[in-house]
């Protein structure tokens, strides 16, 4: 299956079971919090 294949069907599934939501960016304070727990 191709990759964009695959991105279709991902996206058609979603759809369909209400997954239609967009992500908030998080805020740059949030994504350097986000960072600093990854690198422990």
């Amino acid at each position: 299956m191709m990759l964009w294949a695959f991105a279709a069907c991902a996206d058609g599934y979603a759809k369909a079971n209400g997954a239609e939501e967009v992500p908030v960016a998080p805020s740059f304070e949030e994504h350097q919090a986000m960072l600093r727990r990854l690198a422990g």
